[in-house]
């Protein structure tokens, strides 16, 4: 589901998650004015998915294939020379195989525990048995080379004499068909195009066949393919993640509660998840407030806030302990005492229990009549240029420098004007 930003693991919920089994985490809602820009909301995301990680919740990833377990253990317990041992346990995991195709992860442990079963049979005498195992690995897989490393001479004698004359018998076509058409088909663990697809030349036995599409559950199936050919019809079952992730950040916006845990609780159902986690981000003057709440699939609901910085400076550990407080926090939404909150109450958590609408308005009755404190408000000091005595000093200075110049200077004297005067005798 492209709305998901991942899906973690954790417990087993009924008042707090723990390490095991997974929780869906849906990226942030961002509420309130002004709304949160997407780089808040999404780092918010990734922060507590981080932290849910670094705690031990890991990506769930591939469904775990319950049987491999087995295979594994007929492995060792033949090479230990535990033979009948050996065929015990190759044989439970192909009976579990047979009951549940969709548990097969990698037909090539299917392959496994054929192989693992006809040698164990070989070396307790009952070659017939063991060949059939060879054989149904040989449907699977006709190209089928087993390793001079993983199996003795025996097994790869044993499989290259029955390659020729199963690939002599008579084969069959498959025609497999979906509602609604177009879904991928996988047959024996090989990609083979869209459906409705006809498949030519398969040898008689049993097939696996996997169909899967966008919005809808993966089906498996066994089907026998004889050589008068096989049809299989599936019909797929709707997945509906991405319309109910839809849904739900639109009543997370609302603040819609009771509708929010309802759909938060399909939606791990439908995830194949224990819970799921819904954040969201609100404005609170100069912080943001992130609240989360952890629905898991009996409407069991665990919330939390914190609050962070809006440069998001102490995002990490804010949100760190945001995500260990949900996880620690009680079904009834108390917010543990180890939780930092805002010097003011961010949510109405009574009204709003989820944190995911907006703080309701304060009525101004309801605000503490409380008279403004004087505010003394120093005067502004006067420049000097304003100063009546600065000018008189001023001038004062003006004056006697310019009398002392004209009292102390030399006579001005003209050059080139001489003056002779001659005296009486």
């Amino acid at each position: 589901m492209a709305r998901l930003l991942g899906l973690l693991a954790a417990a087993s919920l009924a008042a707090a998650p723990a390490s095991g089994s997974k929780v869906v985490v849906l990226p942030a809602v961002g509420i309130g004015a002004p709304l949160p820009g997407p780089s808040v909301v999404m780092k918010a995301t990734e922060l507590v998915s981080g932290s849910l990680r670094r705690a031990g919740f890991e990506p769930p990833g591939p469904k775990v294939d319950p049987a491999a377990q087995r295979v594994d253990l007929a492995r060792g317990q033949y090479f230990d020379l535990k033979f009948q041992p050996a065929l015990e346990s190759a044989e439970a995991a192909l009976a579990h195989y047979a009951a549940h195709p969709e548990d097969v992860s990698d037909v090539a442990r299917l392959v496994a525990a054929h192989a693992y079963a006809a040698m164990a049979l070989h070396q307790l005498g009952k070659r017939a048995e063991g060949n059939a195992h060879f054989e149904a690995a040989l449907t699977l897989r006709p190209d089928l080379k087993l390793s001079d490393a993983e199996y003795p001479p025996t097994a790869l004698a044993a499989v290259e004499s029955l390659r020729q004359p199963l690939a002599a018998r008579p084969r069959g076509a498959l025609t497999v068909s979906t509602a609604p058409a177009f879904a991928h088909l996988e047959l024996d663990g090989k990609a083979v195009g869209e459906t409705p697809a006809t498949v030519e030349g398969l040898t008689a036995g049993a097939h696996l066949v996997r169909v899967s599409k966008d919005g809808y559950r993966t089906a498996s199936a066994w089907v026998r393919v004889t050589p008068a050919g096989a049809d299989l019809a599936v019909t797929l079952v709707e997945r509906p993640l991405e319309r109910l992730g839809d849904q739900l950040h639109e009543a997370m916006a609302e603040g819609a509660g009771t509708q929010v845990v309802d759909l938060a609780a399909k939606l791990a159902v439908e995830a194949e998840a224990d819970a799921v986690v819904l954040l969201a981000v609100a404005p609170d003057g100069d912080r943001y407030v992130v609240s989360a709440a952890l629905v898991d699939s009996n409407r069991h609901a665990t919330r939390a806030f914190t609050t962070m910085a809006q440069d998001l400076f102490d995002a990490a550990p804010a949100l760190g302990r945001l995500a260990q407080a949900l996880v620690a926090s009680t079904p009834d939404g108390a917010v543990p005492r180890a939780l930092p909150t805002a010097p003011t109450k961010p949510l109405d958590f009574a009204k709003h229990y989820l944190g995911l609408a907006p703080p309701p308005p304060v009525p101004a009755a309801a605000l503490p009549s409380v008279p403004p404190a004087p505010v003394v408000v120093a005067p502004a000091p006067t420049p000097l240029w304003k100063r009546p005595w600065i000018w008189v000093v001023a001038g004062g200075a003006v004056a006697a420098g310019t009398g002392t110049y004209l009292l102390t200077r030399p006579p001005e004297r003209k050059p080139g004007l001489a003056v002779t005067v001659e005296l009486p005798q």
